[in-house]
């Protein structure tokens, strides 16, 4: 899962290499990625808001903890077919 806070809001630059990194890292997930050691991302939960799911516009509160928990699941279950959707 690449990195979302609230300065990119505010730094273009830094978004763009915000942006940068989270590209890079998928790429780098894709290529390290293999059978005997799978790797695979989660996406950003679609309903994440970093103003009521942080507490400081960059670390999770509790509501945002289960929001990247489901992501995880989500991942996890359609990536492997492990588990099936998080509930809280």
């Amino acid at each position: 899962m690449g990195t979302h806070h609230v300065r990119p809001a505010n730094a273009p630059p830094f978004a763009a290499q915000l942006a940068r990194s989270n590209e890079l890292l998928a790429q780098t997930a894709a290529d390290l990625d293999e059978p005997a050691s799978p790797i695979l991302l989660a996406s950003v939960p679609p309903t994440w808001d970093i103003d009521t799911d942080t507490y400081d516009g960059t670390h999770p509160n509790a509501n945002g903890e289960h929001q990247l928990a489901s992501a995880f699941a989500e991942a996890m279950y359609q990536g492997w077919e492990l588990g099936g959707e998080y509930t809280p």
